[in-house]
């Protein structure tokens, strides 16, 4: 990955694919700090690099790059942990009203304002969505893959926080082979239609170390979209690979690095939620108008102005594919120079799932992940 050698280096290179002006959706994870002890999660090891810098820093940053800022999703960590978040959460709505606001959180949201007025209130005035990660419909399960005990009832007692405040709520689920079971997916959609949230499926990346989980194979993934398209509705499949694949006529555009970028506690700059090694790192936003001089980057410019793999050339979707999510490639095979490893197409000689044409539903739909990362959006049947 010669390019990834070079992403400090801040040269000058032809412009970006797009405006400058283009704004940026920005994840943004202001701690380290975790309450939970996820096998999977996959910015453990990015979290333990450095410190977490503070608000002025955060005040500075949004003083200088608010203009290409249009909306925040705060994950990463367990942001409520640090009362200074709730501080953020307050200055941007009160300063920069335009920009979105939503929060990831395990569920501890809930107690973080329970025990704070000054928290209550900034999540009153300032998140527009919350995400809640509920990976299992059974309460022991979710404890033991979260390992917390409380996690299902912080989970739990979120939702019906934001069902009482009114806030537009999603249940983000981590698909694996197990949670992607039709079993567990009916457990977990009744608990989206008990406080009328929608669902949410990040397929896992192995982003760290190996052998803590296994991603789900292709044939799990199609069998847990024909079971809920035949039960619930799609609502978005913001996934290059998957809606060229799945539906006749959609094209979604991988944003990574392209209109959406990630920040780490330590401040430093990412293409992508999942592409947070500091192989990734494209500055700080300590430095002066980070977000103005990001497409100059040269892995920014690698991934804004990716070519097909050779693979792709005689493909009939390759126009609407592109090839396939980024931070797959990268982290399946270290480059954008291999397609895809969900393209069904990859292996000739494998058994490959029955492909069908999904109905997306997407009318009225709308989401501050949706445009965000390579994800898929789906909602109880009315």
């Amino acid at each position: 990955m010669d390019v990834l050698a070079q992403n400090e280096a801040w040269v000058h290179a032809p412009a970006c694919a797009g405006p400058e002006s283009q704004k940026f959706r920005v994840g943004w994870g202001v701690t380290s700090r975790c309450n939970m002890g996820c096998s999977f999660c996959y910015s453990r090891d990015c979290r333990d690099e450095g410190e977490d810098i503070g608000f002025c820093d955060w005040a500075h940053f949004l003083d200088q790059s608010h203009l290409l800022v249009e909306s925040i999703n705060y994950g990463t960590g367990e942001n409520s942990l640090r009362p200074e978040w709730f501080d953020l959460v307050s200055l941007v709505r009160s300063s920069y009203p335009s920009i979105g606001q939503a929060v990831t959180t395990n569920g501890y949201l809930s107690q973080a304002a329970r025990e704070s007025t000054h928290a209550m209130r900034a999540i009153e005035q300032g998140i527009d969505e919350v995400d809640v990660s509920l990976d299992w419909a059974q309460r022991d399960d979710f404890c033991h893959f979260r390992g917390h005990s409380r996690a299902y009832d912080w989970v739990m007692e979120t939702l019906a926080l934001c069902a009482d405040l009114g806030k537009r709520t999603t249940i983000v689920l981590m698909g694996i082979a197990a949670t992607l079971n039709p079993a567990n997916l009916e457990g977990v959609f009744a608990v989206a239609d008990k406080f009328h949230a929608d669902v949410r499926i990040n397929l896992y990346r192995p982003v760290s170390k190996p052998g803590r989980l296994a991603p789900p194979s292709l044939a799990q993934v199609i069998r847990a979209l024909d079971w809920i398209s035949s039960n619930h509705r799609i609502r978005e499949i913001s996934d290059p690979l998957f809606s060229a694949v799945l539906t006749s006529d959609r094209t979604i555009a991988d944003p990574s690095g392209i209109s959406s970028i990630r920040i780490l506690p330590n401040g430093k700059i990412c293409p992508s939620t999942y592409l947070v090694t500091s192989d990734f790192h494209l500055g700080s936003i300590r430095n002066l108008n980070p977000l103005a001089q990001l497409r100059q980057v040269p892995l920014m410019q690698t991934i804004c102005l990716r070519q097909l793999p050779d693979a792709c050339a005689d493909c009939s979707i390759r126009s609407r594919c592109l090839g396939g999510a980024i931070d797959r490639r990268f982290l399946w095979y270290g480059s954008l120079d291999e397609r895809d490893p969900y393209c069904p197409l990859r292996d000739a000689s494998a058994e490959n799932p029955r492909l069908r044409d999904y109905t997306v539903s997407p009318s009225g739909f709308q989401s501050i992940h949706d445009g965000y990362l390579p994800t898929m959006f789906f909602s109880p049947r009315e």
